[in-house]
This record gives structure tokens, sequence and C-alpha cells, in this order.
């Protein structure tokens, strides 16, 4: 069959499959590089949930969490003597 190919034939079909080896190859590079980029991006977010975790269990934010007490409307209309809130109709 090779006999038979003329030399720009031949030339023809080594740079088409030329062509579909760089295509593969861009393929490839492409998906290690998406591969990668989520291991990494699932890295990234491993680490932040451990500091999140850290963060709610250190004893710290709870102690400061039970001690701070947050205003009620209650509080907030017993300070104002003048202002009380109109009854809901």
């Amino acid at each position: 069959m090779i006999e038979l190919l003329s030399d720009a034939h031949w030339f023809s079909y080594m740079v088409l499959f030329s062509q579909f080896a760089l295509l593969g190859i861009q393929i490839h590079m492409m998906l290690e590089l998406n591969v990668s980029w989520m291991g990494r991006k699932l890295e990234q977010r491993t680490r932040e949930y451990e500091r999140y975790q850290m963060c709610i269990n250190s004893p710290i934010r709870l102690d400061s969490t039970r001690i701070r007490k947050v205003p009620s409307l209650d509080d907030h209309y017993a300070a104002d003597d003048d202002e009380q809130p109109s009854p809901l109709v």
C-alpha cells in the first residue's frame, strides 16, 4: 500500500497523523492539569474545613460565647422609656 501512495499523499497523511498525535497530547495535558487543579482545590478545602473545625471546637470560643450576652428587644425598649413599640393590629 505504501508503494501505491505518491509522495504528496504520503506527506499529507503524515501531517494529518502528526496533528492527531498533537491533539491527543493536548487533551492528555489538559486532563492532567484539571486533575492536579482539582486535587489542589480539594486539599485547600480540606485545610479550610480543618481550620473551621478547630475554631468551632476551640474552648476559648466556647467560653466567650457563654459569657457574652446578646441584648434582646426588651432590653432595648427598656432603655428608651419614651419610645414604646406600637402594638400590631
